[in-house]
């Protein structure tokens, strides 16, 4: 089976949105690369037919802030139509009751690690290649000699560096967990590794810290600088 593609154009707000299915139930998304998986607001959920578990209750971190969520599995989650549907299996997913809306946000749960990105002008394209065989994989044995990624492997790269930045810098800096990392820049250098130049807010000591990353997650850092008298500093190296 070939690739599979969904276009999604943006709209006037600068949000993609895109028609889908939850267990076979229609629904309008709304592509979010910030959210960790599928938030349904509670009107969405109602005409879904699906229940909470009171016990699944958890805490969510949303632009609002936190809010109380509601854990659930999806059988099925699907965008796109005909030969170009993606459908996915088992999702995790989110009930939060004080979402406004009938949008569900369309999470990295579903668009995971095998559906690749490209953003074309005002337009989103989602590729799925997991049904087919990927030749160009990183040398896993040194990642160091890796080659650059293609386009839409580095836009995807950076949406999932968004996603996690808050991860990414609590779990180096663990002693400052209220502050609100900023990302300013994301630079790709010839190497395949991503410079993240971030603002944490309070700051950690340091007004900028810059993250080298080889994996868009708290795994891949590799190396931290400060930026102190005007100039870049070395901060720690997990190489």
């Amino acid at each position: 089976m070939g690739r599979k593609t969904v276009v999604i154009p943006q709209q006037r707000s600068g949000s993609y949105f895109v028609n889908g299915q939850i267990n076979d139930k229609s629904v309008s998304f709304i592509v979010d690369t910030g959210a960790s998986s599928v938030a349904i607001p509670a009107t969405a959920a109602r005409h879904l037919g699906i229940k909470v578990d009171p016990k699944n209750i958890q805490v969510s971190r949303t632009a609002g802030g936190d809010t109380n969520s509601y854990r659930v599995l999806l059988d099925k989650v699907s965008v796109g139509s005909g030969e170009n549907k993606i459908i996915r299996r088992n999702v995790r997913g989110g009930i939060l009751p004080d979402m406004e809306g009938v949008h569900v946000l369309l999470g990295m749960s579903f668009l995971g690690d095998e559906i690749d990105f490209m953003q074309d002008d005002d337009t989103l394209i989602l590729y799925d290649d997991s049904s087919s065989s990927i030749s160009d994989s990183p040398n896993i044995d040194n990642p160091l000699e890796r080659s650059a990624p293609s386009r839409s492997d580095s836009l995807k790269f950076r949406m999932q560096i968004q996603a996690n930045i808050q991860e990414i810098g609590n779990d180096c800096f663990p002693d400052d967990p209220d502050s609100i990392w900023n990302i300013q820049s994301i630079e790709l250098q010839d190497s395949g590794i991503f410079l993240v130049d971030t603002r944490p807010v309070p700051h950690v000591g340091y007004e900028r810290i810059r993250f080298h990353l080889l994996t868009p997650d708290k795994d891949g850092v590799i190396r931290a600088d400060c930026w102190e008298y005007s100039r870049w500093s070395p901060l720690f190296s997990r190489m």
